[in-house]
């Protein structure tokens, strides 16, 4: 009799045979030093084209400081299936004499979650642009973010100004416009974001900023790899992507960051002290410079890339995307998540990108990553992504599919694991009349099904109810012999 595998090689058994930066802060909830005095006259901040106008749940006035939002976008982390926005609030002194912020908390709802000290004057008449950033990974569409900035008035007084920000998924969300171009991979050892693309300028882009739409590379200083995609251009500013390679201890980085026209010029706002400002070189070139409040300058030329999906062609990327899967699922049997999790991340954005958010092929990454987080203990990030991979399977393949009754078992042990199980019984009790009615190849059906009947043992066994548990693991067991 042949040993039976255990639950994490059953459910990784189920999954093969359903597999056909310049230095800066990381994202962090709240942005290292993201300070900055406004490059804009107050009230005159700019927006992407492509964002509604602050509204007012986007602005108010607490004691004599006036505030707004005046930056929000949205985008989908991939190597966390994360949801983040970042906005930036403008703090304005309308009356009185000068104000000291000396520290901002920072929180939802009702929950202060942190808190960071700054020492900022806040002269009458002059704003402060604070750059925030929140993210989730459930994927909520509203958070109702707050920032508390804590200082002192002239005459010692303490002050508070809070505000709130509502963040919804309409708000500053990307939509896919038409036409646009996806970006193929680019030379940088940065895992850039699966959804790059380039959208070609509306008729209201003066020529001389729309020259500047497009995929840029090259070295900064000549030893640091540079790409700048500048994905969107609206008739004052732009959505780009700024990314920088590894160099010495420094390691690679990419921002997408809302720029701003200058004259002729495309300025990225890359931290309270640090931009990069970008003007037409000879030829289709751009010339870049990088500065520093203290001081330090670097240079770049930059040469235009054709932004084609031809370059690299689709059958190649989805075969690698194949082979990724199945390194992932090795790693995974053998307790190797540090190396599975990004086979499994970079396989599934792959997929995303050149299928679409709903082909099969995604689902069954989907439920390759999601093993991948419930073996390190993340449970809400697993079950997210097995009910997505479940939903799509649904509606793509049917409710009676094989492959459905794979995606009911892996999320039947996640509910195992939390000792909820009622809901564990109901999903293996569908998947077992799924496999027990589906034709097709006896040897991957007998070993779903043994899965499902040794799964299903477990969740008898944890209530008490002992008879059925050794029925169903008899059954299981000679259903394992025969493998």
């Amino acid at each position: 009799m042949s040993p039976r595998p255990s639950v994490l090689a059953g459910v990784i058994g189920i999954l093969w045979g359903c597999l056909a930066s310049a230095p800066g802060a990381g994202p962090a909830m709240l942005q290292a030093a993201e300070v900055e005095r406004p490059k804009v006259p107050p009230g005159q901040a700019t927006r992407p084209a492509h964002a509604p106008a602050a509204t007012p749940h986007l602005s108010g006035q607490s004691g004599r400081v006036t505030w707004e939002v005046v930056d929000v976008i949205q985008t989908r982390l991939a190597e966390e299936q994360a949801i983040r926005w970042d906005f930036a609030i403008v703090l304005r002194l309308v009356s009185g004499e000068a104000i000291r912020v000396e520290r901002i908390e920072h929180g939802t709802g009702t929950r202060t979650q942190g808190e960071r000290s700054i020492d900022v004057l806040l002269r009458p008449g002059e704003s402060l642009r604070i750059q925030h950033n929140e993210r989730t990974g459930r994927g909520e569409s509203r958070r109702d973010a707050f920032r508390r900035y804590h200082g002192r008035d002239d005459k010692g007084v303490p002050l508070v100004v809070e505000a709130r920000v509502p963040l919804d998924a309409r708000l500053g969300a990307r939509p896919a416009p038409a036409p646009s171009t996806l970006v193929a991979p680019l030379p940088i050892d940065v895992p850039l974001p699966p959804d790059l693309r380039v959208v070609p300028p509306g008729p209201a882009v003066p020529a001389a900023w729309a020259r500047f739409s497009g995929v840029w590379t090259g070295r900064w200083g000549g030893t640091r790899d540079h790409v700048l995609v500048v994905e969107e251009m609206g008739e004052r500013d732009a959505i780009v992507v700024y990314a920088v390679g590894a160099q010495r201890d420094r390691p690679g980085a990419w921002w997408r960051r809302k720029a701003r026209m200058a004259k002729d010029w495309l300025v990225v706002e890359l931290f309270h002290n640090e931009r990069a400002t970008y003007a037409p070189g000879d030829g289709k070139a751009l010339a870049g410079t990088w500065t520093s409040d203290d001081g330090r300058v670097s240079r770049v030329k930059l040469e235009a890339r054709v932004a084609r999906p031809e370059q690299v062609g689709s059958d190649a990327l989805l075969a690698r995307a194949a082979v990724l899967g199945r390194e992932a699922l090795t790693a995974l049997l053998d307790g190797q998540y540090a190396d599975a999790l990004p086979k499994a991340q970079e396989a599934l954005a792959i997929r995303e990108t050149r299928l679409g958010p709903t082909h099969p092929d995604v689902a069954a990454s989907l439920t390759t990553l999601a093993e991948v987080y419930r073996g390190q203990g993340k449970l809400d990030d697993a079950e997210r992504l097995h009910l997505r991979a479940l939903s799509i399977r649904e509606a793509q393949l049917g409710r009676d599919h094989p492959d459905v009754a794979a995606s009911l078992n892996s999320h039947a042990v996640l509910h195992n694991a939390r000792a909820t199980y009622r809901e564990a019984e109901g999903l293996l009790t569908r998947a077992l009349a799924i496999v027990e009615k589906t034709p097709g190849s006896p040897a991957k059906t007998n070993r779903v099904k043994a899965e499902v009947l040794e799964n299903l043992a477990k969740v008898y066994r944890a209530q008490g109810r002992l008879g059925e548990a050794e029925e169903a693991q008899a059954k299981a067991t000679i259903l394992w012999a025969a493998q």
